[in-house]
């Protein structure tokens, strides 16, 4: 027998690791792009110029990532429909 408590909590414990684990990673991230933007900075890059890069970077990351979503939506709406004649098929 568990304890009434592990049984409640036994989800929480389970996420808990994964929610920690983004920040981090942003952290990590975000600390290996100072010293890129540092560099950039050292090498004559204008403040306007390192917001435009990063700005156009966070843009097309958006842009690609929507695009693949979107390619996703469509793939998985094509295939539940199939899967719905399928089963309409089955019925009869």
């Amino acid at each position: 027998m568990t304890p009434l408590r592990d049984e409640l909590v036994s989800n929480v414990r389970r996420s808990v690791p994964l929610a920690q684990t983004w920040p981090t990673c942003c952290w990590v991230r975000a600390a290996a792009r100072q010293k890129e933007i540092a560099v950039r900075s050292a090498l004559g890059a204008g403040r306007f110029r390192i917001m435009r890069q990063l700005l156009t970077e966070s843009v097309l990351l958006a842009v690609v990532a929507g695009a693949i979503g979107t390619l996703l939506a469509a793939a998985g709406a094509e295939w539940l429909s199939q899967m719905e004649s399928l089963q309409r098929v089955a019925r009869n």
